[in-house]
């Protein structure tokens, strides 16, 4: 994060537990999004090299359902301004990408098209091109279909009333 905003860009990352700040000032709610409710706080994260003090806006998604893993809240830390980028907009596109990385687990889970590599390393992807654009779109038309699923279910519910 340090060295993106040396830089002057701009980030939007989800804190997680090791990362540890300053909270300025109470939160204040920004709204509700279909996942829950959105609040921003101030908040200063020292950077462990230098000491220097980095101030951003932390965004708390208060959610309606937990997570996977049992988070009942989602927190973000950006450097992008508040006059540029208001709260829920930011926590709605972070959610995208939370909706591709779960894409992107199921493709790798289900298809089987990474592998372990010697000594616990990191993955390494096997999958060509070619293989990817397969499995790109086999996951579109199982997304198709697990949405339209439940719409037929209602539709025959209906008829049967």
């Amino acid at each position: 994060m340090f060295g993106i905003a040396r830089r002057g860009a701009a980030f939007l990352v989800r804190q997680h537990g090791q990362l540890q700040g300053e909270l300025l000032g109470a939160p204040i709610r920004q709204g509700v999004t279909r996942s829950g409710t959105v609040s921003e706080q101030a908040m200063l994260v020292y950077d462990p090299c230098s000491g220097e003090a980095l101030p951003l806006r932390r965004l708390t998604l208060a959610l309606k359902e937990p997570t996977r893993d049992g988070d009942t809240a989602l927190h973000l830390l950006t450097n992008v301004p508040a006059q540029e980028a208001r709260a829920r907009p930011l926590v709605g596109v972070y959610g995208k990408r939370w909706t591709i990385e779960t894409a992107f687990l199921e493709l790798t889970t289900t298809l089987s098209c990474e592998i372990r590599t010697l000594g616990g390393c990191p993955r390494i992807s096997t999958s060509d091109p070619l293989s990817c654009g397969y499995a790109c779109g086999s996951y579109i038309q199982m997304a198709i279909i697990l949405d339209i699923i439940p719409l037929c279910q209602a539709r025959v519910a209906s008829q049967e009333v």
